[in-house]
């Protein structure tokens, strides 16, 4: 996928992570559940939660707690929708 492709997945995650955290992350920001004290793991169910219905992807329940960060986050849709 493009540069472009990659800065809308992130904008995106983002604004999901935004919204569920409710602070704002910016789409540049690697924000990270372990730096993040909102981020708990009833959180992190939340955000693959709004990822899988943002995206139309379906993740494995090992997926959900590996995921942990907004650059995982946005690897794993990248290459789901590659």
């Amino acid at each position: 996928m493009s540069d472009r492709a990659r800065n809308d997945v992130q904008s995106e995650v983002a604004r999901i992570l935004s919204s569920v955290l409710g602070h704002e992350v910016a789409p540049s920001a690697d924000v990270a559940a372990s730096d993040d004290p909102t981020w708990d793991s009833l959180r992190q169910v939340e955000v693959m939660y709004a990822v899988e219905d943002t995206f139309g992807l379906r993740f494995e329940e090992s997926d959900f707690s590996a995921l942990v960060s907004s650059e995982l986050i946005v690897d794993a849709v990248m290459r789901r929708s590659a």
